[in-house]
């Protein structure tokens, strides 16, 4: 993921778009691809990410549900409802860090704050990679010392406040819930983001991006994307000398406009020295 994340960060200059970005992106393999979630307000986007979900070669089972309206509870001042805990952790450590997150607390249902912020984001918004293993049972069960989530939620607490419907006029709008039924956690997934997914054996990795952002990186580099292509190492080296000179740029442009630090400094500097 590193590649991907490094890909997303660079540059600055727009290339041919190519091809629909998902379109040879999807499923490249068994073992890794895309999901575009698209408008969660249209009719049976809830129906078309559980089909995409069940075709994932994994143990786990999959229930794409939606969230009660948040207006139906008390909420904090981020406009989400105070009983919901949002869980992140790893290696059996799992706390609640609703109070810690600061901006990306709302991010995780709705994703145009952080659009607004960074319109080029690369953050991931809310994950989970989990480990299953044979109970005494010989069902397949969460290994919790081998898994970790970022930013997700107990089912057990939102059935208790009554928090997942399947009821479209009672929902929340622009935010779907995958509710992995194993695990017993729920994954967020708002409007227009995008869900990088792996499964490795007994691993499965749910990974929430910004698919405006994640789309506008493909266009710009498909050569990161494509699972066909091999980009040269010179190449590569290439594009982040560019991209690191750009940033350098827009840096020193910045630092120098009328009314910052270094531009008083330098000017400070120009009176001083001898005629």
């Amino acid at each position: 993921m590193d590649g991907k994340d490094n890909a997303m960060n660079a540059g600055a200059k727009d290339t041919d778009p190519g091809p629909e970005p998902y379109a040879s992106m999807e499923e490249f393999d068994d073992h890794h691809g895309f999901i575009p979630v698209g408008d969660t307000g249209q009719p049976g986007a809830a129906c078309d990410l559980q089909c995409r979900l069940d075709c994932l070669q994994t143990s786990e089972r999959f229930h794409v549900r939606r969230f009660t309206r948040f207006n139906q509870y008390p909420n904090n001042e981020d406009g989400l409802p105070t009983v919901m805990r949002l869980m992140d952790g790893s290696h059996g450590r799992i706390r609640d860090v609703t109070d810690e997150i600061g901006l990306r607390h709302g991010t995780v249902f709705d994703l145009e704050p952080m659009r607004q912020a960074e319109p080029d984001n690369t953050h991931m918004m809310a994950g989970l990679l989990m480990h299953y293993q044979p109970d005494l049972w010989d069902t397949m069960a969460p290994d919790w010392d081998a898994s970790s989530v970022c930013l997700c939620l107990f089912a057990h607490d939102l059935r208790a406040h009554a928090l997942l419907t399947d009821v479209a006029f009672k929902a929340q709008p622009g935010v779907l819930a995958v509710e992995l039924e194993r695990a017993g956690i729920v994954l967020p997934v708002p409007c227009d983001s995008v869900i990088n997914w792996e499964t490795h054996g007994d691993h499965l990795g749910l990974f929430v991006y910004d698919g405006v952002a994640m789309e506008r990186s493909m266009r710009r580099y498909p050569q990161y994307y494509n699972p066909m292509a091999t980009p040269r190492p010179d190449e590569v080296e290439r594009d982040i000398a560019a991209s690191v000179a750009w940033l350098e740029t827009l840096r020193d442009r910045l630092a120098a406009a009328p009314g910052t630090d270094r531009a008083a400094d330098a000017a400070a500097q120009g009176k001083e020295r001898p005629c």
